[in-house]
């Protein structure tokens, strides 16, 4: 097994401050991380953090039971929850990413724990039934690998952002390799840098990499890939890679060489001032009950985007787009799924998502699944078919049907009827 990162090839020198640095971070840390910004399963139950203020990677193996059931979640008020099983405010809690088990279908959410000016990692574990247990990162076992290039200076944007934070910005893991986005230190540089895993020796291996911005018209290197994920395409694998202000761009797998330099190719332009979260490649229906396969973006700034990844082929076979869009979107098409508010994006099995959203009326984030292929949630709207004495008929005979599926599924099996 072998890790990818996105970082920058750095001197023999600096190579060498990073292993003294090395040997005084373990003095000062122990075997668990010092902060939590990404985590990303694996298939055979390991869980990879990402610890960006301490440069390391994580690796915890698990042993869970395997749940071969449909799993949905519709659990409310999951801050409050989160709080109550660490022993602090709803407050003092800051949720930075969510990951699921891919065969126990278990649900794990790392927070930052606030006590004054300090921000202590947990990790807790979410079952569907919303009971909240913590997940210990010191009493499971790991393994860890710190990368050379990490910041040792903490410059600060925006008198919030600290550059350590995006040490690490995303993380894939596909066929037995992992592919963690970032920044590395000297000029900012984003690369790809590839990690035996598991961790013995510390050798790394690193490919840069850059795009040309159709916002900004210009090609850039130090802007770090926000999110990520593998796709096939016509036979072969290619990381799709999002970026801020919002390119998307594909880099080929087998060009990703130790030394080489790769321009990506960019497909398409998502819109100004905004910044992708997150990315996930699956199989659904579509509306006639064909089964696509599809990549779902989800955005800070702006809504859900849906791309069919025929549509993502057949724009890779163009030149891609080299010209300024202005405060437009161009190149791919994608539609628009209604999923407003929502802020982290997963896997649950072949028949559902697993999201973080924020309610927009209580304020508090619910841990919420959606079924592929719809993309909404029936209980987020009251309209004519909620009412008692509403009769679909034979005409709305597919609604009905539908639309019983999504109430059992989003726990209100009471509201079935039956014509």
């Amino acid at each position: 097994m072998k890790i990818f990162i996105l970082m920058k090839k750095d001197s023999f020198i600096k190579r060498s401050l990073g292993l003294a640095l090395l040997v005084g971070y373990h003095m000062a840390y122990s075997q668990s991380p010092g902060s939590i910004n990404v985590m990303e399963f694996g298939d055979d139950q390991t869980l990879f953090i990402g610890d960006s203020y301490g440069g390391y990677i994580y690796a915890y193996e698990m042993d869970e039971p395997e749940n071969s059931d449909q799993v949905s979640y519709n659990v409310r008020e999951l801050d409050s929850k989160i709080a109550d099983a660490l022993g602090t405010r709803i407050d003092k809690i800051k949720i930075t990413d969510l990951a699921v088990n891919p065969v126990s279908k278990s649900a794990f959410v790392s927070v930052h724990k606030i006590a004054g000016e300090k921000y202590m990692p947990a990790i807790v574990k979410v079952s569907a039934g919303g009971e909240v247990t913590n997940f210990s990162l010191k009493k499971n076992p790991s393994s860890r690998f710190r990368v050379d290039d990490s910041f040792e200076t903490d410059l600060v944007f925006w008198r919030s952002v600290s550059l350590k934070s995006l040490t690490f910005t995303d993380i894939d893991y596909h066929q037995g390799k992992l592919y963690v986005a970032g920044v590395s230190n000297a000029d900012f540089d984003a690369s790809l840098r590839v990690i035996d895993y598991p961790f013995q020796d510390g050798k790394q291996n690193t490919t840069t990499v850059e795009i040309y911005h159709t916002v900004h018209n210009q090609q850039e290197t130090r802007s770090p890939i926000q999110t990520l994920d593998i796709v096939n395409l016509q036979g072969q694998d290619y990381v799709l890679a999002l970026y801020t202000c919002t390119p998307m761009a594909l880099f080929p797998v087998n060009e990703i060489k130790d030394g080489a330099h790769i321009v990506g190719k960019v497909i398409a332009e998502l819109g100004y001032g905004n910044a992708p979260i997150d990315v996930k490649t699956f199989s659904a229906q579509d509306a006639e009950g064909k089964t696509q396969e599809v990549a779902l973006v989800i955005n800070k700034a702006r809504g859900a985007m849906l791309f069919d990844l025929k549509d993502i082929a057949e724009s890779n076979k163009q030149p891609g787009l080299k010209e300024p869009a202005g405060f437009n979107t161009a190149g791919t098409a994608f539609f628009q799924p209604s999923m407003g508010g929502t802020y982290q994006l997963e896997n649950l099995g072949d028949s559902h998502l697993l999201t973080l959203r924020r309610n927009a009326s209580t304020g508090q984030t619910e841990m919420l699944s959606f079924m592929k292929g719809f993309y909404f949630r029936l209980t987020d709207f009251v309209s004519d078919y909620i009412y008692p004495d509403y009769i679909y008929g034979e005409k709305g005979e597919l609604w009905r049907s539908a639309q019983n599926m999504l109430k059992i599924d989003e726990g209100h099996p009471e509201t079935v009827v039956n014509k």
